[in-house]
């Protein structure tokens, strides 16, 4: 039997490769957007699109691992998101057919569509959850985005001490609150984290609900 692995399954521009380089720290051998699922047998974790198309079929190949869902709020995901597919577009990138039908699959489509990109965070969401919903230990949902919270969180969802190290590629531009200063939010501007969580677990509540009801 193969031996359990890490794997990120957030979207891209939800912080995937800080959380890559986050389980380097913590002395896993990590990879960032696997080429191919094979080199999984050679790493103890991955990231990025590629593990989060396939992490169905991830968790039934390496029984007992851990998956971790990176989120980020909608508003700051999407421009981001534009950002990177610009700049995805102008390199070429996306001019690879494997690559591009794997954006095609998750998206929706392969040039940056607002519309389409927030149907695809919300199908991905639901896939996630829906999947996990009966195995909450096996899932973390985390915002390292915000930059709230991101050694205590993980490392108590891997069992590992918390490094005596900023958590990497910490939120300099301070989104959470730039975005709430765009709503006209001056004072007392909420912890983003938290309120995400909160919509997270009333979801799965809701997923959960309707599943016993089958």
């Amino acid at each position: 039997m193969s031996r359990s692995k890490i794997f990120g399954i957030g979207l891209a521009k939800t912080g995937t490769t800080t959380l890559n380089e986050a389980l380097r720290i913590l002395g896993y051998s990590a990879i960032d957007y696997p080429l191919g699922l094979r080199v999984m047998e050679e790493h103890d974790a991955a990231t990025d699109i590629p593990i989060a198309d396939s992490f169905e079929l991830l968790d039934r190949r390496y029984p007992k691992s851990k998956f971790i869902y990176t989120v980020r709020e909608r508003t700051d995901w999407l421009e981001s998101s534009k950002t990177h597919w610009a700049r995805l577009i102008n390199s070429g990138r996306l001019t690879n057919d494997a690559r591009a039908m794997l954006v095609k699959r998750l998206y929706g489509t392969v040039d940056f569509d607002a519309e389409l990109f927030a149907e695809a965070y919300d199908r991905h969401e639901e896939r996630v959850l829906t999947y996990f919903a009966r195995r909450p230990a096996d899932l973390l949902v985390i915002d390292i985005c915000c930059g709230e919270n991101g050694w205590e969180t993980l490392c108590s969802f891997l069992g590992k001490e918390v490094p005596d190290c900023p958590f990497p590629h910490v939120n300099k531009t301070n989104n959470a609150f730039q975005y709430y200063l765009r709503k006209g939010v001056t004072n007392a501007i909420p912890n983003r984290a938290e309120i995400y969580m909160k919509k997270i677990r009333k979801k799965t509540r809701r997923i959960v609900a309707r599943r016993q009801s089958r």
